[in-house]
């Protein structure tokens, strides 16, 4: 794919394979030669190599990136390389890996699959394995080997020093990791130098190891070899790791041989077996100090007559009839609770790790003797409320199980309260532990469905129906003037103030007599038999007009309501005539039109220059309003004057006040998805 990449980014929503053989110098790689700078594979599926991969004179060279320095490979399934790697490099050559040659802070992470090699890897030249050849760190910020279902190598791996059947040489501070499986090796390993081993050559981490498994035979003519590990140079643990191939060492520099590690300077190791003819470690006589206290709880066969102190001489027999796989999780009170030892008696002839659950019934050792329930899983089924404990024998999967509807307390939601009921399920099989679980209902919210308005003189409102004795909805009254009576021009009329939301009604008013109504233009000598804040009614449309000023020559009223709320069109006129008298119309009560459900169309005159709040409320069949007036303001305007006029409506103004306008109603409650236009 890229012969050199750096600060690069190769992604892929599916596969990402190489089948042809690569051939170069140095760095060289089925994916990447040379990878640096944070370069990151992201593949959503799996990676494959299955092409032949090689150096010519040099290391570095790797089914997946010959030489990698800061980068990482991700991929959701297997990463896997059955290509063979080789590498024709001299002595001071370093790198040769199934899947990475020689990595500095790397990381290459298989999220639901495994790591695998099954190519060949020759090389002789040092840091030779598997997986990986070297592995090293700068800082450790990006140094990962994971996997979700093992790390594993099947093939066969030659090289001089460092050289392990997974890594050859591992110096990370973060160990390799399988969630579901373990680090692996079935290949023959075959080294011609120093630290050559099963799973690891040489181990340089400042972390603990564990799960690891040899399988392959492992040959060396050099110092440190072991089934697992060749030397382990690390002041950390080793734990739960065995070795079933055989270690053959030839050659007069062939010393420190261990049928778990060659050469070991770590702090523990536990939970071990081999069954190599070696001790478990290959440290010499001299070093018999330092090992002192550093083993417990590891396994050897017979074969070993030089074990050490802590090193545990079991029979054949032992192994295959299950004993060693139980000593291994510990015994007695000692045991652990997470198994990690297993194996099928009668098939397996030496412990697994992840195998079958090995039992103790006396001096007998099996998988089925007896039942050993693991925890109880418990579910509950909200239908009905019910809850079903089950527990499963490890060692032959017999089921109990136990289902109970479960008694609850309550307490009841309120409108503004959630409401909870605490179930708990009481089981008859004592091995079953009480279960709990609350559920938690909403809140009622207040209901004033179908509710008829209450009141007063000052305020209307809703009471929950709920009884939560909340007052819902309450607001003074909107009142609007009613003629009961038109007065005529000998006889007394009469109207009252109703509030057009709840109905409630103020005490009757008298409409003095019009009379005579005057027909010239002249002005009464005297205007002042009219008081500024009372209400007439004007004959020419029948609508009710507030004096608002009535001093000298000056005549202003306001418009204050319709002459019932059954007309489809009103016209608020440009100026009123009252006892011969000419009266501007400059301002719109609040609420003038409110609710009337049958008007169609507004007209509004040229002298008003201020409207109330909510006149248009309520109006759902309005279509068109008409504004003549040009001198209307921000301050002359409620915040909710045009609040409640519909999309449907359409606003027609003065062609110079457009774009003022437009901006200005919006300020007032219009909707913006309402149609401002000039006329």
């Amino acid at each position: 794919m890229a012969g050199y990449a750096s600060s690069a980014q190769i992604e892929s929503d599916t596969s990402i394979s190489n089948t042809g053989a690569v051939t170069g110098t140095a760095n060289v790689g089925g994916l990447v030669g040379q990878a640096s700078g944070g370069m990151k594979v992201i593949v959503h599926e799996g990676i494959l190599n299955s092409g032949a991969i090689t150096a010519k004179s040099s290391g570095y060279v790797g089914g997946l990136i010959g030489y990698a320095d800061l980068a990482s490979i991700q991929a959701d399934a297997d990463i896997i390389n059955t290509g063979k790697i080789s590498s024709m490099g001299s002595n001071t050559s370093m790198g040769a890996g199934g899947l990475i040659g020689y990595g500095i802070d790397i990381s290459i992470i298989s999220r639901n699959g495994m790591l695998q090699n099954k190519g060949e890897v020759t090389a002789a030249i040092t840091s030779v394995g598997g997986i990986g050849g070297h592995m090293t760190s700068s800082d450790n910020s990006n140094c990962q080997i994971q996997a979700a279902k093992g790390v594993i190598n099947t093939g066969r791996i030659t090289g001089k020093n460092s050289v392990g059947g997974v890594v050859g040489e591992y110096a990370y501070s973060a160990p390799m990791t399988s969630m579901d499986g373990f680090i692996l090796n079935r290949g023959a390993v075959e080294g011609n130098g120093d630290n050559v081993g099963g799973v690891i050559g040489r181990m340089g981490s400042n972390s603990d190891g564990s799960k690891y498994g040899n399988m392959g035979d492992v040959t060396n003519t050099g110092k440190y070899t072991g089934g697992v590990i060749g030397s382990w140079d690390s002041n950390t643990s080793l734990e739960n790791s065995f070795n079933i191939g055989n270690v053959v060492v030839t050659g007069e520099d062939a010393a420190d041989v261990g049928g778990i590690a060659g050469r070991f300077t770590g702090v523990n190791i536990k939970n071990c077996y081999h069954t190599t003819e070696y001790p478990l470690i290959g440290n010499g006589e001299a070093e018999k100090d330092e090992i002192t206290g550093k083993i417990s709880n590891c396994y050897c066969m017979e074969k070993n007559t030089l074990p050490w102190d802590g090193e545990i001489t079991k029979t054949t027999k032992a192994f295959t009839d299950g004993e060693v796989a139980y000593l291994l999780d510990g015994s007695g009170d000692s045991r652990r609770a997470e198994l990690i030892w297993g194996q099928k008696i009668g098939t397996d002839q030496t412990p697994v790790l992840g195998g079958m659950t090995v039992y103790q019934d006396g001096s007998i050792y099996s998988n089925a003797d007896g039942h050993h329930y693991g925890a109880p899983q418990y579910t509950w089924s909200e239908s009905d409320m019910s809850c079903t404990a089950r527990r499963i024998c490890e060692g032959c999967e017999n089921e109990e199980s136990e289902t109970v509807t479960a008694s609850y307390t309550e307490e009841k939601a309120g409108c503004e309260t959630n409401g909870k009921k605490e179930y708990k399920a009481e089981f008859k099989n004592p091995s079953f532990e009480v279960q709990t679980k609350t559920i938690m209902t909403d809140s009622l919210g207040h209901d004033v469905t179908d509710a008829v308005w209450s009141k007063d003189e000052k305020a209307h409102w809703k009471d929950c129906k709920n009884g939560c004795g909340k007052k819902l909805e309450q607001a003074e009254h909107t009142f609007q003037t009613i003629i009961d009576r038109q007065a005529t021009e000998s006889t007394e009329g009469s109207s009252h103030e109703e509030c057009s939301v709840c109905g409630y009604q103020k005490a009757a008013v008298v409409i003095p007599v019009t009379g005579k109504e005057e027909t010239t233009n002249e002005q009464p000598s005297n205007t002042n038999t009219l008081t500024v804040g009372q209400v007439v009614v004007n004959k020419a449309d029948g609508s009710f007009y507030t004096i608002k000023k009535n001093a000298g020559k000056v005549h202003e009223v306001e418009y204050k309501a319709p002459k019932n709320k059954k007309q489809t069109k009103i016209a608020v006129p440009d100026s009123i005539k009252i006892n011969g008298a000419t009266y501007k119309v400059t301002s719109i009560a609040k609420s003038a039109f409110k609710n009337n459900k049958k008007l169609k169309t507004v007209t509004i005159g040229k002298n008003v220059s201020k409207i109330g709040e909510n006149v248009f409320s309520g109006c759902k069949k309005l279509k068109t309003i008409t504004i003549k007036s040009t001198k209307l303001k921000a301050k002359t305007l409620s915040k909710s004057t045009f609040k409640g006029i519909t999309k449907a409506t359409t606003v027609k103004v003065p062609k110079k006040k457009l774009s003022a306008y437009k901006k200005l109603f919006k300020s007032r409650g219009l909707s913006s998805k309402v149609k401002v236009k000039a006329y």
